[in-house]
């Protein structure tokens, strides 16, 4: 199974609307303490939002944090981060 399908077979795009920005995606896979999805491929631990980002957009540049729009650490929908 490719990693995109997954990590998208453990979501929810049905999740809460915030503001204009359509519904979350909530993972419902394995959360850390804070809300953040986390799964673990190849040996290695990766936050799910990050993924999700990466594989829309390209790599995160060294030393920048993503932004949840939506305000919920859960969300893993590519538009909703910044």
């Amino acid at each position: 199974m490719a990693p995109q399908d997954r990590v998208f077979a453990k979501v929810d795009q049905n999740g809460p609307i915030f503001r204009d920005l359509g519904p979350c995606w909530i993972w419902l896979g394995h959360q850390q303490t804070k809300g953040y999805g986390q799964i673990v491929m190849d040996g290695r631990r990766h936050l799910v939002h990050r993924l999700s980002y990466e594989w829309a957009n390209g790599v995160i540049p060294p030393g920048m944090q993503l932004d949840h729009l939506c305000r919920t650490p859960a969300c893993v929908r590519p538009d909703h981060l910044e």
